[in-house]
């Protein structure tokens, strides 16, 4: 599984963090966005997610419409990555 920290979408807070990737196991990309918990928690909070089942995000080109769905741009050179690593790993 390939993992990369991407931008934030724009006016989001410091303290998350989007990472996105590729899952050979379950044949999808995926994309999780992780903010802070509770006040007084070291736990982060998923607050949102896509490519959690098998074969929900196929094409890159479908994770880049997810990420837009949420304001969040997916840059060209994760985007190449990703496509490598689908090529490089397929699905198992």
């Amino acid at each position: 599984m390939s993992l990369y920290t991407i931008p934030n979408a724009p006016s989001s807070p410091e303290t998350r963090l989007t990472t996105t990737g590729w899952d050979s196991i379950r044949a999808t990309f995926w994309a999780q966005v992780w903010e802070d918990g509770k006040p007084g928690s070291t736990q982060p909070v998923l607050a949102w997610q896509c490519g959690s089942r098998h074969r929900e995000v196929p094409t890159v080109d479908a994770l880049q419409q997810a990420l837009a769905g949420q304001g969040i741009a997916l840059p060209a050179g994760v985007r190449t990555a990703l496509s490598q690593d689908q090529r490089r790993d397929g699905a198992q």
